[in-house]
């Protein structure tokens, strides 16, 4: 094989030399004297020769072809049948260090993965995204997920966080929930589809090994995340190694370490003593420890902290124990009741009250059942919150924020004690948790029963509900659940943990449609039975064609938002759209006309294209009190190709 390496090397510096010089290469001739050997030995040799001799032979004008040919062969021979080795004994990979396999692919095609973990810059989250959807055994990989560890570091906190996702469901086994999409579709007003990834399993002993494998107690973000990721898979396991860390840690890592001692209960009595002690985020993070166990030295000091200090409430909010749900169901209702019959109280008293409100996620005891039983009928007493931000006064709700705590438990845990609660809540009865009895509903009856329940079709309340569900800060759109797309906003980057049991009854489309609620189907999959499809591309179209007053600032994108949405379920029939969007804007411009029209001809077609065109130069011609005049309408279309000149 080196003799034909050596004929291919020479035959390749000649390709990018010149053939005029293949007569000349004395070192040409010699590599194919040394192949004449090979030739008795194997007919495909034999011919590998008979075409070297024929090139050094051949006319000028035959030598271009015949040398790409030989080049060709002798490629196809050296990659199929070379072989490589090197001095030395084998080494076998130290199997208790390694996480995951050696996947039998092409290293090309991990290379992109590899280089988005190793690079900096934008993009690199979308190759990891499309991996994870359309390659996760890639994932399973040694070089992968050694990739992925090391890059823990990345500054960029959204990378970081699917990292860890995706590392935690490698070793626990399991599946990623998430979201996929065409970008390009989601930019006009499409949502995205989920999608859940069954990843490959590897051991989680070794995982954890990994990541302590080279730790530094004094480092930052990166080895926060190693340590955070191994207390998730080993707990109580890695107890020893969580005080080790006390003695060499620092600032971050050590308020970790102290948070996951809360895995082992026999660590209370060293973290009651270091919540006592610690300052700043180590005491937050002992106290957190802490809220994990019903037990009495750790009620006691609870108890005890926060008759001092009751911003320390806001710790509770990870722990789902009802005795610490009862204990913040306590306190809250004690400061609710101080505030009763006022019309207003100051955002200085509501900053006292905050943290116990926060404290309530997660939370669904018995004690905190009877709070927003109270809360309820005792609503019409609650008084507003009046505060200044500036130069301005504002003026707000308490009871969203009840509303929105009902929200967040249930779409982590979705606890049949709330659950049952807002359940026998009778609809639309003075019910200040519309929200989440919706929910609650949601996540735990089939489609049909919720339709029935809650299609009230002539109370506008069921449209603003289903837009504002809320869990973490982010709107959750209920209806992109009509295919089973998950509530979720896309600019946020936390999970929902609980999905509906089915996905809404399409019966809702014909509710949306009967009440003119447009703006819903920008949520909704176009992925639906034709007829409903046909339904809604009829009603986007009719309320785009209707006459609307003349208003100003016409916004072309949002037509061409709503072209797009509109032949997503599609619906292909445009005619008049423009046109009468003309009549509605007097202060429409050339350029808006123009744009619109090419997403006419992208949609619809040219054709299409050019008849709205007519149409538009038209009324132009018949209404001059327009400031872009019919002469400028004519002389813009024709010079774009959406009008024909006359000849």
């Amino acid at each position: 094989m080196n003799l034909l390496s050596e004929l291919r090397e020479r035959l390749v510096s000649l390709a990018m030399a010149g053939t005029q010089l293949l007569c000349e290469d004395f070192r040409l001739k010699k590599a194919v004297e040394s192949v004449a050997p090979l030739s008795g030995k194997n007919p495909v040799f034999q011919k590998i020769f008979t075409d070297a001799e024929k090139l050094l032979s051949a006319p000028r004008e035959e030598q271009g072809v015949l040398l790409l040919n030989l080049l060709g062969l002798l490629d196809a021979v050296l990659y199929t049948q070379a072989s490589g080795t090197m001095e030395g004994d084998f080494q076998p990979l130290p199997s208790g260090e390694n996480v995951g396999q050696l996947i039998q692919i092409r290293y090309s095609e991990i290379t992109p993965i590899l280089e988005a973990l190793s690079a900096t810059g934008g993009g690199r989250l979308s190759v990891i995204a499309h991996t994870l959807w359309e390659h996760p055994q890639y994932l399973g990989d040694y070089r992968v997920i050694d990739a992925m560890i090391e890059d823990l570091s990345d500054p960029y906190r959204d990378m970081t966080d699917q990292l860890y996702e995706i590392l935690y469901a490698l070793a626990s086994g399991q599946p990623i929930v998430g979201f996929v999409t065409n970008w390009e579709r989601y930019r006009y007003g499409e949502v995205p589809f989920l999608k859940k990834a069954q990843l490959p399993k590897v051991d989680k002993s070794r995982m954890v090994a990994r990541l302590k494998s080279h730790f530094d107690p004094q480092g930052k973000t990166d080895m926060v995340h190693r340590l955070m990721l191994a207390g998730a898979l080993a707990g109580a396991e890695e107890n020893d190694w969580y005080l080790s860390l006390l003695e060499t840690a620092k600032k971050d890592v050590r308020a970790l370490a102290i948070f996951s001692l809360g895995y082992e209960e026999r660590n209370i009595p060293l973290l009651l003593e270091l919540a006592q002690k610690e300052h700043g985020k180590a005491k937050e993070m002992a106290y957190r420890a802490l809220s994990q166990w019903d037990h009495p030295q750790a009620l006691e000091l609870w108890e005890k902290t926060l008759r001092k200090n009751p911003k320390y409430a806001e710790y509770l909010n990870t722990t789902t124990l009802d005795a610490y749900g009862d204990l913040a169901a306590s306190h809250l209702k004690e400061k609710l009741s101080d505030v009763l019959g006022k019309k207003q109280i100051e955002s200085a008293q509501m900053e006292e009250i905050s943290p116990w409100i926060t404290a309530l996620t997660n939370k669904a005891s018995v004690g905190t059942v009877e709070l927003y039983d109270w809360i309820m009928d005792e609503q019409e007493n609650l008084p507003d919150v009046r505060g200044v931000t500036g130069r301005y006064e504002y003026i707000t709700q308490i009871l969203p924020k009840f509303q929105e705590q009902i929200c967040n438990t249930l779409t982590l845990r979705c606890p049949k004690r709330l659950v049952d609660y807002l359940q026998q809540i009778e609809p639309w009865a003075d019910n200040v948790w519309t929200r989440g009895c919706i929910l609650a509903d949601l996540l735990t009856l089939p489609a049909a029963e919720v339709y029935e329940k809650w299609k009230n079709e002539c109370d506008p309340q069921i449209y603003r509900e289903l837009q504002s569900i809320r869990y973490g800060g982010g709107s959750y759109y209920a209806l992109t659940y009509m295919q089973g797309v998950s509530i979720r906003s896309l600019s946020d980057s936390e999970p929902i943990k609980c999905e509906i049991r089915e996905p809404l009854d399409l019966r809702w489309i014909d509710v949306f449609i009967k009440n003119r609620w447009d703006d819903l189907f920008s949520r909704i999959s176009s992925d639906l039975p034709e007829e409903y499809c046909k339904k809604i591309g009829k009603r986007l179209y009719d309320s785009c064609a209707e006459s609307e007053e003349k208003t100003t600032n016409f916004d072309a994108s949002n037509l061409c938002r709503k072209l797009n949405l509109m032949h997503s379920y599609g619906w292909d029939h445009f005619d008049d759209l423009l046109v009468n969007l003309c009549k509605a804007h007097e202060d429409i411009a050339g350029h808006h006309i123009s744009q619109v029209l090419e997403q006419y001809s992208a949609l619809a077609g040219d054709e299409m294209a050019q008849q709205e065109a007519a149409r538009v130069l038209q009324y132009f011609r018949s209404n001059q009190t327009y400031k872009l005049s019919a002469d400028a309408v004519d002389t813009l279309l024709t010079e774009r190709g959406f009008l024909k000149k006359e000849s």
